[in-house]
């Protein structure tokens, strides 16, 4: 179990410079599938999504955000970037991450979803191998999906022109210090 799900600490400042970079990834898969989304439009595609619809209530709210932000940060990445990985490591680093990545993509069950969520499997599965643990990556998954919560709350709530607003203040301040975070980080 303890070569299957590494779980060893990662010092704090580590974690907290990987979450601009994060969600600085986040947006550049977000970019990718919205134009994935034109062209899949553009061919008569329609692309569906399997969003769970915005609570109203407080209580159900808390368990939107464990059933996004909680559980599935915790089983997704005992599953693939732990269990899948881990065991995958035999045939070499590479391609344990390119499978578990590819395998994590096709797990959402939607082709505009698949290759943002191949893009930051390929970033977690990175940070599992460098730290030697999924804490790591339990974090920056939770960080990502409470964020996606967020938006979604957000969009239900706000005019059109308030969330262009928001959305840009959101994308700025991430590219911004997630490229600051990087550059440290290396």
């Amino acid at each position: 179990w303890k070569a299957a799900v590494p779980f060893r600490p990662v010092p704090a400042g580590k974690v907290l410079l990987c979450i601009p970079v994060t969600f600085s990834i986040s947006i550049i898969g977000s970019i990718f599938t919205s134009i994935l989304s034109i062209l899949f439009t553009l061919i008569g595609y329609q692309p569906v999504s399997s969003d769970v619809s915005v609570p109203m209530t407080v209580p159900g709210t808390i368990l939107y955000f464990i059933m996004l932000a909680v559980l599935p940060p915790i089983f997704e990445e005992i599953a693939f970037r732990g269990i899948l990985m881990q065991s995958l490591r035999r045939f070499g680093d590479g391609f344990a991450l390119l499978v578990s990545s590819i395998l994590f993509g096709l797990f959402h069950l939607n082709m505009i979803q698949a290759p943002y969520a191949f893009l930051l499997g390929l970033w977690l599965g990175y940070l599992v191998l460098r730290t030697g643990s999924l804490r790591i990556s339990m974090v920056l998954h939770a960080c990502i999906n409470f964020s996606a919560g967020v938006m979604s709350i957000l969009t239900a709530t706000f005019s059109e022109q308030a969330l262009i607003v928001i959305s840009l203040v959101y994308l700025i301040f991430w590219i911004f210090t997630g490229v600051g975070s990087l550059l440290f980080l290396i």
